[in-house]
């Protein structure tokens, strides 16, 4: 039976992370979206430190493929800032990478965009834990292609 990877994590130092888990994607494979890819329906789930957060979040499948890209570029050169974010801006995460390989990650995520309730997290990694984060991100763009999906 083939496993269809439709997760992937941003890791941090003390299993810190963020992770994102399409759900529902619409349209697959027929109609892309104004994003890019195709729309998903997704659960995020966020530790940093000693705080935890989970919800729903709308991102497409080109969003994340904007975001691999950005991410590979950042990984290669050791040096640069990688930013994934949604068409509906409750959702942005910039992972650093500084000088000797030190990682940053930061963002903020709001569930309820009209609600004044937000998370605004920060944890650090090095340059190591990315490659396993593009190996994930990869496996996705395999199935659902970049900003024109499978199709084009």
């Amino acid at each position: 039976m083939l496993k269809i990877m439709n997760q992937f994590q941003i890791y941090g130092e003390n299993n810190q992370y963020v992770m994102i888990q399409l759900e529902k994607i619409h349209g697959f494979p027929q109609t892309t979206s104004h994003s890019g890819g195709y729309d998903t329906e997704s659960s995020i789930k966020i530790k940093s430190g000693s705080y935890y957060a989970s919800g729903s979040v709308w991102i497409s499948t080109g969003e994340i493929y904007v975001f691999k890209n950005q991410l590979k570029e950042i990984y290669e050169s050791c040096i640069g800032t990688a930013k994934l974010t949604n068409d509906e801006a409750d959702l942005e995460v910039t992972v650093t990478i500084e000088n000797r390989g030190r990682a940053i990650i930061e963002g903020r995520y709001k569930e309820y965009p009209s609600i004044d309730n937000e998370l605004i997290f920060f944890f650090e990694a090095d340059q190591s834990y990315i490659g396993k984060t593009l190996e994930e991100i990869n496996e996705m763009t395999t199935i659902y292609g970049g900003m024109n999906g499978i199709i084009g």
